[in-house]
């Protein structure tokens, strides 16, 4: 009985702790948000150019600022938040380590109670700790999974785009607005980060990394080698919509 009682204590002081931890760690989101973008302004006005400024994307590890910190030291940090991006999930790092750390402890602390063995205990703790990770991969390979299934209907879609006189990047706009999602998330931020000043080229390099699969990398590829070689535009898209296709082909065999 003693140990169930120190079980919920233990929980309650977890769940009060990460409360506050969200609670005061937005308002340090916001702040962070605020200060970015403030130096973006001030750049303008200095006349900086539009190509050196960095885009304010909130690329935090956590709202703690400590906790910031110190997962920024740890490369495994960074692939952490690139897998938690490609899964579509808004939730910071340190925040899925949090739950999974009380997830794990939690099933460890009541299996005791109810095995009390270490040997069956450790082993519950630690599939239960790692409930939230398997929960991630699951939506990242369902959400590439869906990018892939409609991303032939966006190529196909930005083909008749320039072949109707519009510019390249209006045919990712155009994307961004009529394609489901995860296609239209993803290209509308490939469109906002060209328009915001990045290189075209920086910014599908930057797709390849949000969305990695073959196809993409294929298709980016295709438009490099075309744009090197001085295609002129709509020449640059149709090439690359048929070369996409063959290298499809050939993957598939």
């Amino acid at each position: 009985m003693g140990v169930l009682i120190a079980v919920l204590t233990f929980l309650v002081v977890l769940v009060v702790f990460l409360g506050v931890w969200v609670f005061a760690g937005s308002e340090g989101n916001q702040e962070q948000i605020r200060k970015r973008m403030s130096a973006v302004h001030k750049a303008e006005k200095r006349g900086e150019s539009s190509l050196a400024l960095k885009l304010a994307r909130d690329e935090l590890m956590s709202s703690v600022p400590w906790m910031n910190q110190l997962m920024m030291k740890w490369s495994w940090s960074t692939r952490l938040q690139d897998y938690l991006t490609q899964s579509g999930m808004t939730v910071k790092p340190a925040k899925l380590l949090v739950a999974s750390a009380i997830l794990g402890i939690s099933a460890y602390l009541i299996a005791s109670y109810f095995f009390l063995h270490f040997y069956f205990s450790f082993p519950i703790g630690i599939a239960v700790a790692l409930i939230p990770m398997g929960y991630v991969g699951f939506m990242r390979r369902r959400r590439l999974h869906k990018f892939e299934e409609h991303f032939p209907e966006a190529l196909d879609l930005l083909g008749r785009a320039v072949r109707a006189g519009h510019a390249f990047t209006t045919g990712l706009e155009m994307i961004s607005k009529e394609s489901p999602e995860p296609l239209a998330g993803e290209f509308r931020t490939t469109f906002e980060e060209q328009n915001f000043g990045l290189p075209l080229r920086d910014a599908l390099l930057n797709l390849t990394e949000r969305v990695p699969i073959v196809d993409v990398r294929f298709f980016v590829t295709a438009l490099m080698i075309q744009k090197e070689t001085a295609a002129t535009l709509p020449k640059f898209s149709m090439d690359c919509r048929a070369s996409y296709a063959i290298g499809s082909e050939f993957i598939a065999k």
